[in-house]
């Protein structure tokens, strides 16, 4: 027997147990829960402002954040709409970052939590424009379109 795929797991879980914890992260000194819902309903909102932008399936879609909540829901984002996921470690040098940009073909980059911005921000200065999605502190998108 073939084993689920993780976005088809997902969506099982969400209409399972809905209401259970499946992430939970430190927000502002207190811990933040994502139920298995909260979790698909956010990556299912990416997928439709994802595909609002023109993106299609097969579409490559970079991915620079340290580990958090938003990554995964981003990465899940991608699963669910047959995106390829692009990740760039957060650590990344400006160097890097724009070798995996300039080569990879993606067409949106996510914006996660990153302890340094300087690398992403030099690198993003020197190319040309490429869709940003950020994720804000209350958990919302923000958009920037080149």
């Amino acid at each position: 027997m073939t084993q689920p795929k993780p976005y088809q797991q997902m969506l099982r879980w969400a209409k399972e147990r809905p209401n259970e914890i499946f992430l939970r992260q430190i927000i502002n000194r207190q811990f933040q829960d994502f139920t298995y819902s909260d979790v698909v309903d956010q990556a299912l909102r990416i997928v439709t402002a994802l595909r609002g932008m023109g993106l299609e399936p097969g579409d490559k879609v970079a991915l620079i954040s340290k580990n958090c909540a938003e990554w995964f829901i981003a990465d899940l984002a991608m699963m669910l709409g047959s995106y390829i996921s692009v990740p760039i470690f957060p650590t990344a040098g400006d160097d890097t970052i724009g070798h995996v940009l300039d080569h990879s073909e993606s067409k949106a980059l996510f914006i996660g939590k990153l302890d340094d911005t300087k690398a992403l921000k030099a690198s993003l200065e020197t190319r040309d424009a490429i869709p940003t999605i950020a994720f804000l502190s209350n958990h919302q998108l923000w958009l920037r379109l080149g």
